[in-house]
């Protein structure tokens, strides 16, 4: 229902906990309507990496081809293309004109970012947004480990180093905060301040859930949320709210009884396979 959705709006707003702020004040510079214009949607950590999207708005898909679009990172909350201080961090689009890219943190404990789109000559300019780091959370772990407790609150230990979790499903958990799952495959987990869960999969990006509120999935590209099913005829099936859609993705592991066979600890990806 509607509180629902408003528990997964709440969750978005306030991912990541202590180590981010959301974006304060908005600033806008269009040049050229007939381009469409630009927003600035958030930003989110990922590692050592911080996630940045923004979406193009009123564009034909025909006119996207010439477009560029990405991002002007800078410690000046004046963010100017000209400034030696800007960073130009170059974006792929994704559905809905959206589009997301990562750039690697860095010691500055305050930056400003800002979408752009450029075609030609012209160039337009979303709001600015301001990114407060307060700490690395890969080296305090804190985030990592309460999500992964909050998952432990409700799972059975089984054999191989495997639980069974009475909302969540089947997985085994590694102490640098990734987790195996039986049908959704490799998840980095970070905890909110919410009693929630961000989970990263290669698959879906960020996606954000709570014990009240799986199978339903905030996924935090889409802005919208999704409906897990459960596995049938050895798949997994998911309803797009964005695009009112089924979507198949094939399980990684269906049952409990072949996870004898799976080595998660073979094909655990390290930090890059994050970016």
């Amino acid at each position: 229902g509607g509180g629902g959705h408003q528990s997964g709006s709440g969750g978005y707003q306030t991912a990541g906990g202590g180590y981010q702020t959301p974006g304060t004040g908005y600033q806008s510079q269009a040049l050229g309507y007939q381009m469409g214009y630009v927003r600035t949607i958030g930003h989110q950590l990922e590692q050592s990496a911080m996630i940045l999207s923004g979406q193009l708005l009123d564009v034909n898909e025909s006119e996207w081809h010439p477009i560029q679009v990405g991002f002007l990172v800078s410690t000046n909350m004046q963010i100017a293309l000209n400034d030696p201080l800007t960073h130009n961090v170059s974006a792929q689009r994704q559905n809905s004109g959206t589009f997301s890219s990562s750039f690697e943190t860095s010691s500055h404990q305050v930056l400003y970012f800002r979408a752009y789109a450029q075609r030609q000559d012209q160039t337009i300019l979303g709001n600015i947004r301001k990114i407060t780091l307060e700490g690395n959370p890969q080296q305090s772990g804190k985030p990592i480990a309460r999500a992964l407790s909050l998952l432990a609150e409700d799972s059975v230990p089984l054999e191989g180093g495997w639980f069974q979790n009475s909302w969540f499903g089947l997985y085994r958990s590694f102490d640098n905060g990734w987790i195996y799952h039986s049908h959704h495959g490799w998840l980095y987990l970070i905890a909110d301040d919410a009693q929630g869960i961000w989970a990263w999969s290669q698959e879906r990006g960020w996606a954000w859930s709570t014990k009240d509120l799986y199978p339903f999935l905030y996924q935090w590209n889409l802005l919208n949320w999704v409906y897990v099913f459960p596995v049938k005829d050895g798949q997994v099936h998911y309803f797009n709210y964005s695009t009112n859609s089924i979507e198949t993705a094939s399980p990684k592991n269906v049952s409990g009884g072949s996870t004898g066979s799976v080595d998660p600890g073979a094909i655990q990806p390290d930090s890059s396979g994050l970016r």
